[in-house]
């Protein structure tokens, strides 16, 4: 993503500005960093999320969290939960029941997991 924000800004947007004032400069910094998370169907969280959805395969996707961090640090981790980014993060967002009963059912499933343990 950085690389097409250097080259938008190089190739295009710069070009333009410095014809219309040839002293015109853009600086790019970056302020933050979520590293992604690619999915890893042999880790130990992967394999219990695909057993307690009866999910078959794992994927990513294109939005940031910070699961990545976390795995970063060692930690197994899977992005999952009720929902679907399609209706997420806009006017009239929501989750339907299903998906909510559905996740009631997997934090079930984690807390008799974590009893054994």
């Amino acid at each position: 993503m950085q690389r097409r924000a250097e080259s938008y800004v190089a190739e295009l947007l710069l070009p333009k500005m410095k014809a219309r004032h040839p002293d015109a400069n853009i600086t790019l910094k970056r302020r933050s960093f979520v590293p992604g998370l690619l999915p890893q169907e042999n880790e130990e969280a992967a394999k219990l999320a695909l057993e307690w959805t009866g999910g078959n395969r794992t994927y990513a996707v294109p939005y940031g969290t910070e699961a990545g961090i976390f795995r970063g640090h060692g930690i197994p981790t899977v992005i999952c939960g009720p929902g679907d980014i399609a209706q997420a993060h806009q006017a009239n967002e929501f989750v339907a029941k299903s998906q909510m009963d559905a996740c009631d059912t997997f934090i079930d499933k984690l807390i008799r997991w974590a009893e054994t343990r």
